[in-house]
């Protein structure tokens, strides 16, 4: 028990902090041109690493938690955040990124897969116009720097001794 109440506080002390740090103080020197997304890795993370239920719980507090100070409409950061999880948790069985050159590449595919599935999800929710002022450089970018983020944050969580429910080297990757 006391092990899940440190989990959970861990987790949502970091994804307060991380969402505190990109809206407060990485917005304005960025100026809005890019969105560094410092909680995509934690969602990838436990996607991999949680357990089912507790991995999905948190994410969809985080996802919430994000999409609420953003400004943006809830709940395309929620469908975003919980399509991830999802994505991230259905490839685990598949891909199991121990070393960083693996972690690297799977990170930067899955915020590929955020980024351009949250500028989908705005674009039908928010406005239509969403992708027409998004450069494609910058959003290149943007999926460069929060890959590399992501893998910042597999490495700080995977130090703190006992907190992955699934040990990274129990995951196999199945040979189809």
């Amino acid at each position: 028990m006391r092990k899940k109440l440190r989990d959970w506080f861990l987790v949502i002390l970091f994804a307060l902090l991380a969402i505190f740090f990109q809206f407060r103080l990485l917005a304005p020197i960025l100026k809005d041109k890019l969105e560094i997304n410092l909680i995509l890795g934690l969602i990838i993370w436990l996607g991999f690493f949680k357990k089912e239920t507790e991995g999905a719980l948190m994410s969809f507090i985080i996802s919430y938690f994000l999409g609420a100070v953003s400004g943006i409409w809830s709940g395309v950061y929620l469908f975003s955040g919980m399509s991830l999880y999802l994505f991230a948790r259905l490839l685990r069985t598949r891909f199991s990124p121990l070393k960083i050159g693996a972690q690297l590449l799977f990170s930067w595919a899955l915020a590929g897969f955020y980024q351009i599935f949250t500028l989908i999800c705005a674009g039908i929710f928010v406005k239509k116009e969403y992708f027409s002022e998004i450069s494609s450089g910058f959003l290149f970018l943007e999926i460069f720097l929060n890959g590399l983020f992501a893998v910042l944050v597999f490495y700080l969580f995977n130090q703190i001794e006992g907190f992955f429910d699934q040990i990274p080297e129990a995951l196999e990757t199945k040979k189809v």
